[in-house]
C-alpha cells in the first residue's frame, strides 16, 4: 500500500485531475473503463469523508459527483482542451491533405524529413491563422459528384 499526504488544496486539485482524466477516457464510451471510474469514485468518496462539500456532493442514488460549481470550472477546461485538439488535429490533417494533393502521396512519402516538416508547418500555420480569425465559420464540405 502506498500512502501519501496532501494539503486540502492539493487534494482538491487531485480530485479535479481524476475527474478530468476519467472524463477524457470515458466520456465518449458506452461502457466506461472501470479502473479509471473506480479511482475517481474512491477519490470523491474520500473528499466527502473529509467534508469537502464545496467540491463533491452525492446524487439521488448516493453516488459522489462534483458540485455544479466544480463541474462548470472543469467543463471550461474541457472545452478549451477540445477546441485546441480540434484545431490542431484539423490543421494537421488539412495540411497533410494539401501536400498530398500538390505533390502526390508518393511525393510526400519520399520527401526529406526536414523539407516535409517545413512545408507541413507552413500549411499548419496558415490554417491556425484562419481558425484563430474565424473558427470553423469558413469550413465547408464539398462533395465530389459520383457516377
Amino acid at each position: 500500500m502506498i500512502k501519501i499526504e496532501f494539503t486540502e488544496e492539493e487534494y482538491k486539485t487531485l480530485l479535479k485531475l481524476t475527474y478530468l482524466g476519467s472524463w477524457m477516457v470515458n466520456s465518449f464510451r458506452t461502457s466506461p473503463v472501470k479502473k479509471y471510474a473506480e479511482i475517481q469514485k474512491k477519490i470523491m468518496k474520500l473528499a466527502l469523508e473529509h467534508k469537502m462539500d464545496t467540491e463533491v456532493e452525492v446524487d439521488e442514488k448516493q453516488h459522489p459527483m462534483p458540485t455544479s460549481v466544480v463541474e462548470a470550472e472543469l467543463f471550461d477546461l474541457i472545452d478549451e482542451y477540445d477546441d485546441n485538439c480540434l484545431y490542431n488535429l484539423l490543421a494537421d490533417k488539412l495540411a497533410r491533405r494539401d501536400l498530398e494533393k500538390k505533390h502526390g502521396l508518393k511525393g510526400v512519402d519520399q520527401m526529406d524529413g526536414a523539407d516535409y516538416l517545413d512545408l507541413h508547418t507552413a500549411r499548419v500555420n496558415k490554417y491556425h491563422k484562419e481558425f484563430h480569425a474565424a473558427g470553423v465559420d469558413n469550413l465547408f464540405i464539398l462533395k465530389k459528384k459520383t457516377l
